[in-house]
């Protein structure tokens, strides 16, 4: 095969067509080979240097195997695993239909086999698949850590033989599901790797919101014509934001602004405060226009998300503002 070492022969007949997980233990072999034919005429049909391979073979074929391990590695033991026929849900067209979440299925994947209309995720075979509608706009959560082999998970609207792949990943898959929406979802093995047993897990998460709002009153140092304006930004988990806004106040013919940017922390309901010098004039007490917009990455999906603000607000004269490491200014137009 690869490495000639010194091996012991086995022969065996199966009854029927079948699968097989061909196992060594005991010492490490360096060569597991299988072969058909006859002594002297021998047919190499398979070899791996290492202790586990699977094959198929034909009712009432005579096969061979030949375990090679080095001359001081010691007693090597054999054993043959009969594998189950393939999962139920090998083929897109048999997929599992997800009725309801929490789910978790558990699948044998070692005789699943990649069909040739599966679409490709990072080299993967032995597929199985999902099918998943859900009545709500949901974040979906697609796990497979808990198997005991490398899975890609890879998620697809439209129909077969006209799919769009939204996801290709290693493990888990984040998505938001719109209601009403059908998703495919698509295990496999990753590459050439081994196949083994699946661990699926798909759960419902909140979808991620975000708001942001505006105090109603602000206040204006007197002396100086700075201005404080504040307010919150709400949002379903922790991520950080961008809080962007601008302040202006009419007064007669002339037009006070100044904006302001602030990147910060938002952990469910955060609250955010500017404190603004305008170039183009003092900031009095009286009526101000406020605009405030707030850009989020969501840390689950990484989807972009956006929520603005406006708001008639009044300011309070004091001798005095609260201490903020934010100054904005705006050159005069």
């Amino acid at each position: 095969c690869y490495i000639q070492y010194p091996g012991v022969w086995y022969r065996f007949t199966p009854p029927t067509d079948t699968t097989l997980v061909l196992s060594a233990s005991g010492s490490l072999p360096a060569d597991l080979s299988i072969h058909t034919g006859t002594r002297g005429a021998l047919n190499l049909i398979g070899c791996i240097v290492g202790n586990q391979m699977t094959f198929s073979v034909i009712g009432g074929q005579t096969y061979f195997i030949l375990i090679t391990a080095p001359p001081d590695g010691g007693p090597v033991s054999l054993t043959l695993e009969n594998l189950p026929p393939p999962p139920p849900n090998d083929d897109i067209s048999n997929a599992t239909t997800i009725t309801a979440l929490p789910f978790e299925d558990q699948v044998d994947t070692r005789t699943a086999i990649l069909d040739g209309s599966d679409p490709s995720c990072l080299g993967q075979s032995a597929t199985v698949w999902y099918r998943l509608t859900h009545p709500a706009d949901t974040l979906i959560d697609v796990n497979t850590s808990g198997s005991d082999y490398l899975a890609m998970v890879s998620v697809y609207t439209g129909s077969p033989g006209a799919l769009v792949q939204t996801q290709c990943n290693s493990e888990r898959a984040l998505f938001n599901a719109q209601a009403g929406q059908t998703y495919f979802l698509m295990v496999g093995a990753a590459g050439d790797l081994p196949r083994g047993h699946l661990k699926l897990s798909v759960v419902g998460l909140p979808p991620y919101t975000l708001d942001v709002n505006i105090d109603p009153v602000g206040l204006v140092n007197n002396h100086t014509g700075e201005a404080y304006v504040q307010g919150s930004v709400a949002c379903s988990q922790a991520s950080q934001v961008v809080i962007a806004g601008r302040v202006r106040q009419r007064l007669g013919r002339a037009i006070i602004s100044a904006s302001f940017r602030i990147d910060k922390e938002c952990d469910g309901a955060t609250g955010w405060s500017a404190l603004l010098r305008s170039d183009s004039g003092l900031f009095t007490a009286g009526k101000v226009d406020v605009e405030v917009s707030v850009d989020a990455i969501d840390s689950q999906t990484g989807g972009l998300f956006h929520a603005n603000a406006s708001a008639d607000l009044r300011l309070r004269g004091a001798r005095s503002l609260p201490a903020i490491i934010l100054m904005a200014k705006e050159p005069a137009p």
